[in-house]
C-alpha cells in the first residue's frame, strides 16, 4: 500500500518571560504538550494558516515573525518503520501575541486539547513535549537572536 503524501503544517513558537506557550493535551498516558498550529489548507499561505490555527486553538490573533525551522515530522505505527502514521512537513515560526489578551482554549480546539499553558523553559526537559527533538532548540531560543535562524532539521520525532 502506498504511503500518503506529506501534509504541510505550521507551528507557532511563542515565548514570553522565559516561558513557552503550548497546548495542554491528554491521552491514555496522561498530560502532554504541543505547540499551537496545524495543517495548511489549499490556497492558504503559511502565515494565514498559522493565524487561523492560533485563533482556533489559543483563542488569540498572533503576529507571525521569522521562520525558525523546517522539519519532516514522521511518526511510525510500528518499530519496523515500514508504515507511517503521520508525515507532516512542518514550518516553525516565531510568533507574537497582539496586546495583553490571555490565551485560552479557542472555539475549535484540537482533539484531546484540554488547555493552553505557559511552561517555564527550564522545565521543558522534564515534560512530555512533542516533538521531543525540539527541546534543545527551544532552550537555545531563550538567549538566541531569532532573525536568520532558519534551518532544515531533517526528520524529527
Amino acid at each position: 500500500m502506498p504511503s500518503p503524501r506529506p501534509r504541510p503544517a505550521v507551528k507557532a513558537v511563542i515565548l514570553e518571560n522565559d516561558h513557552l506557550l503550548v497546548l495542554e493535551m491528554r491521552d491514555t498516558e496522561g498530560i502532554y504538550y504541543r505547540l499551537p498550529g496545524g495543517g495548511q489548507d489549499a490556497f492558504e499561505t503559511m502565515s494565514e494558516a498559522l493565524m487561523r490555527e492560533c485563533a482556533e486553538e489559543i483563542g488569540l490573533q498572533v503576529r507571525v515573525g521569522s521562520l525558525l525551522w523546517l522539519a519532516d515530522h514522521i511518526i511510525y505505527l510500528s518499530h519496523d518503520q515500514k508504515s507511517s502514521q503521520l508525515h507532516q512537513t512542518e514550518a516553525y515560526f516565531r510568533c507574537y501575541i497582539h496586546g495583553t489578551a490571555t490565551p485560552q482554549v479557542g472555539n475549535v480546539p484540537d482533539d484531546g486539547q484540554i488547555g493552553v499553558v505557559w511552561l517555564p523553559l527550564a522545565q521543558l526537559p522534564q515534560l512530555r513535549l512533542y516533538p521531543i527533538d525540539l527541546l534543545p532548540l527551544l532552550a537555545q531560543l531563550n538567549t538566541a537572536q531569532t532573525d536568520n535562524l532558519a534551518s532544515y532539521l531533517g526528520k524529527i520525532s
